[in-house]
């Protein structure tokens, strides 16, 4: 009787135990939607070139950007990347974007974004080209855009991330930009861009910002 009564009683403490310790339904929901959004996705990185790749970039682009991802979230399901036109703050256009599936049995675990600027006919013209390269041929594709510039502009300058950076799930990045100013001076921050930071960023004359995000 004494073997049962001490059975007893341990079950009860450890089933009580359980019940102090288990979340409600609701908490365990919030919990888990605030992890999905805290966990790190991926982390991005300037890629790593062969001389080679470096001497391709150059011959063809004045302005190449250059990303590897490592994505870690099985969760991650595309990736959506853009190039922004801003004139003096205000959004002009969406010069490119383009979004690339990732599928969960593939090998597209490491993905390699390129962003080229180059600039041609007497600097009147300018083209961005924008690719997304993973391990699968389906998930592989390229864009490209002209634009026709009104004036010369007397400075330019670039700038793009120099450490590798954590991504979350559904946050957009700005990972680079390209300003072209007829100021006498340009303040270049590197990326991901902060919300003021870009205001900073792209109060200029002539101002494409790359960002990146992973849904």
């Amino acid at each position: 009787m004494k073997r049962v009564f001490l059975l007893f009683v341990l079950c009860t403490i450890a089933f009580l135990a359980a019940c102090a310790t288990e979340p409600s339904n609701e908490n365990a929901t919030n919990q888990t939607e605030q992890s999905k959004e805290e966990v790190t996705t991926a982390v991005i990185k300037n890629g790593e070139l062969t001389p080679f790749e470096e001497g391709l970039l150059q011959s063809i682009g004045d302005r190449a950007f250059v990303y590897d991802i490592d994505i870690d979230n099985v969760d991650v399901s595309e990736i959506y990347v853009t190039v922004d036109h801003y004139t003096k703050g205000e959004l002009v256009s969406k010069v490119v974007e383009m979004t690339t599936s990732i599928y969960e049995n593939s090998d597209d675990n490491v993905i390699r974004t390129v962003f080229i600027n180059q600039q041609f006919e007497n600097m009147k013209k300018e083209r961005w080209t924008l690719s997304v390269m993973t391990n699968s041929e389906t998930t592989h594709g390229s864009i490209d855009k002209e634009l026709n510039l009104n004036e010369d502009y007397s400075l330019s300058a670039y700038g793009g991330i120099t450490d590798p950076v954590s991504l979350t799930l559904n946050k957009t990045y700005a990972v680079a930009s390209v300003i072209r100013t007829n100021e006498d001076a340009i303040t270049v921050i590197n990326g991901p861009l902060t919300e003021e930071e870009l205001k900073e960023v792209t109060n200029y004359d002539h101002v494409y910002i790359v960002s990146i995000q992973l849904n």
